[in-house]
């Protein structure tokens, strides 16, 4: 087998899975020096299909240019043999061409289901996909983890996950590259990696990284070879740590929903703060006035000092900081909608946030989310409108607080009892 040639095969996206279990396989039977070139019968039986599924895969795989079938003849007897397979990382790779069965244009044991064919039912309008570009470093491990995420989640909801031979063969060239190089003997490694069970070879998987940090922690002269770690079990050695608890909490910025909804929750539920006494006489007098004047500098006092948690928010987002959030309101932020500056509604709920004294925490440009009512078109008024949200926003953190008070009591009687 070729490792290059199974990791590449692995990288190939966009393909059903069948038709990536049939391209894995070529390239387990691929030899850098001589080529691949199983026979129809081996190839079924390393798949688990049968040869009709599998010379389907086949076409679908010339007919997305990631093989060329090539017939190929005893030279004394001119008898047909195995069929050879090319791939585009080879450097003689010709151009694809599209056929059925094991070659283009072969009348040699035709499948018994479609006559001179050797696939069963061709499609009429097959769909064929692109060849993909070279990948990076980082699109490379990127898609390694999304072809084994699947596995990983059904491993860790059985304690015997069955594996297909293509998850086998993906999750023993993942631990043969992450294994330290110089090590021992790649092809011995894999030969015992082999011998695992479904389920040890994904616990083996998931335990290697920890055996290694934890090999390294202390000091040694050498490591052991990838074999022995599989032969003598090594990962039943790793202590398994409990999960964490899932975050409670998240850090967001001003422009997100949870950022304005959790805003909105400390103008709404928390009281406003003592006011300190206006630093200047001018600001003082303004205050003192009874005019227009006056009110407008009181609500502008009361904004800046009222509510602190909600202006250091502001300015921890001036500073380039995020403010942590409790996850809690995530679902409440679904009741916000995106406004736009400058909108006759965006200066609706300016002109609220000014008669309120409270702080305006809304640029000058882009959009703002912003509560939005249960029935948003029962308001012709905007002024209505944004009255109605602000209840019904109000509401909701009632109702969200008295769940959790009583998920709180709850807990302290199954504790006490």
């Amino acid at each position: 087998m070729s490792h290059a040639a199974t990791n590449w095969a692995i990288l190939q996206r966009g393909l059903k899975p069948a038709a990536k279990v049939v391209l894995w396989h070529l390239c387990d039977r691929y030899h850098p020096d001589n080529g691949c070139f199983p026979s129809q019968e081996t190839l079924a039986a390393d798949c688990e299909m049968s040869r009709s599924a599998v010379n389907r895969n086949l076409e679908a795989l010339e007919g997305a240019g990631l093989i060329v079938r090539e017939k190929r003849h005893d030279r004394r007897t001119n008898k047909r043999i195995s069929t050879r397979y090319r791939f585009p990382f080879e450097p003689d790779f010709p151009c694809p061409k599209s056929g059925h069965g094991s070659m283009s244009q072969n009348g040699a044991e035709p499948c018994v289901k479609n006559g001179e064919s050797h696939v069963s039912n061709q499609d009429t309008n097959p769909v064929r996909e692109p060849v993909r570009e070279p990948v990076t470093e980082r699109e490379r491990a990127g898609a390694e983890n999304s072809d084994l995420e699947n596995l990983e989640l059904e491993a860790s909801a059985t304690d015997e996950p069955k594996l297909t031979a293509s998850q086998r063969g993906k999750l023993i060239t993942r631990m043969v590259e992450r294994w330290p190089k110089g090590t021992g003997s790649t092809e011995t490694a894999i030969a015992e990696l082999k011998k695992l069970s479904d389920a040890d070879l994904v616990d083996a998987d998931a335990k290697q990284q920890a055996w290694l940090d934890q090999w390294h922690s202390t000091p040694r002269r050498h490591t052991h070879a990838l074999s022995t770690y599989a032969k003598d079990r090594l990962f039943d050695q790793v202590e398994v740590l409990p999960e964490p608890p899932p975050p409670t909490t998240k850090s967001v910025r001003r422009g997100e929903r949870l950022w304005n909804a959790r805003f909105y929750e400390i103008v709404l539920t928390v009281a406003m703060a003592q006011l300190p006494e206006p630093k200047t006489d001018f600001l003082r007098k303004q205050i003192a006035d009874e005019g227009k004047a006056g009110e407008w500098a009181r609500l502008n006092h009361q904004a800046k000092y009222g509510w602190p948690d909600a202006v250091d928010m502001i300015r921890a987002d001036e500073s380039g900081h995020g403010t942590s959030v409790s996850l809690e309101l995530e679902r409440l932020s679904e009741r916000f909608g995106s406004v736009k500056a400058g909108s006759e509604l965006w200066n609706a709920w300016r002109d609220y946030h000014h008669q309120q004294g409270w702080p305006w925490a809304e640029r000058h440009s882009g959009g703002a989310w912003l509560p939005v009512p249960v029935e948003p078109d029962a308001y012709d008024d905007l002024a209505a409108f944004v009255v109605a949200a602000i209840e019904d926003f109000r509401a909701a953190l009632d109702d969200m607080g008295a769940a959790i008070s009583g998920n709180e009591e709850s807990s302290d009687d199954d504790r006490a009892a």
